[in-house]
């Protein structure tokens, strides 16, 4: 069990946050969003059919989707789990009809994240110049991509740690998207992802919903009991 409290995991932080930032390739991203699981058990069975578990399968896939977020090449996802030549050059197969009769393409979806980099580059220009002039960079215009989803990622999490002290509530750990946060009274974790989702998306300006993830321990002892803490001013 979660002995010290739960994860506020943003979902789909990173694709969330591009699908507001950039208007390039708007469609194919929602879609990828709305029916993330859909794509991913389809994907991952026209790859590998029942040789690995659901699970590994939608891991395998996420981790694709991941990598494609930050510029990554499919090259290399078929390198890593050794996915045969033909289904590497046949990327134009590879869709999946989804419950609500659209189908998504990921053909469609890679060239997108390009257009959508260099769109998210020539917008910013200022911070653009600032990345070359820092050089050493094999991607300049990943990078300032990933610089941008960082900062949305790091506003959200400010905006849960602000929610947990001003509740009353101790955070302990700060993850990429998450926040390790202990719960006091009578708080329960559906009550605190809404509360987080409300704050985050107040932050960003849009809707970023936050789950309430477990925080396992290897010991299976009674759970800790956090103090209600002084509440914070708000802000």
């Amino acid at each position: 069990h979660a002995r010290f409290g739960v994860d506020l995991d943003c979902r789909q932080s990173y694709p969330t946050a591009g699908l507001h930032m950039i208007p390039e390739g708007r469609d194919a991203c929602e879609d990828y969003i709305l029916h993330k699981d859909e794509i991913h058990e389809g994907l991952g069975w026209q790859w590998w059919g029942d040789m690995v578990s659901s699970d590994d399968r939608k891991d395998r896939v996420k981790a694709l989707f991941n990598r494609l977020e930050n510029e990554g090449s499919l090259h290399g996802h078929y390198t890593q789990f050794n996915i045969p030549e033909n289904q590497a050059t046949d990327i134009s197969r590879m869709n999946v009809s989804l419950r609500n009769g659209r189908t998504f393409r990921l053909q469609q979806y890679v060239a997108a994240q390009k257009r959508r980099t260099e769109w998210l580059w020539n917008e910013m220009p200022s911070m653009a110049d600032l990345i070359t002039q820092i050089g050493d960079r094999e991607k300049p215009q990943s990078t300032l991509r990933s610089y941008c989803n960082q900062e949305c990622e790091g506003i959200s999490r400010m905006a849960k740690m602000r929610w947990a002290e001003w509740s009353g509530h101790t955070w302990f750990s700060l993850e990429h998207d998450g926040l390790g946060v202990g719960l006091s009274g009578n708080t329960d974790e559906r009550e605190a992802a809404e509360a987080a989702t409300k704050w985050s998306s107040r932050a960003l300006g849009y809707t970023q919903v936050v789950n309430a993830k477990p925080m396992p321990t290897q010991e299976q002892r009674e759970k800790w009991v956090w103090a209600r803490q002084k509440r914070a001013p708000k802000v």
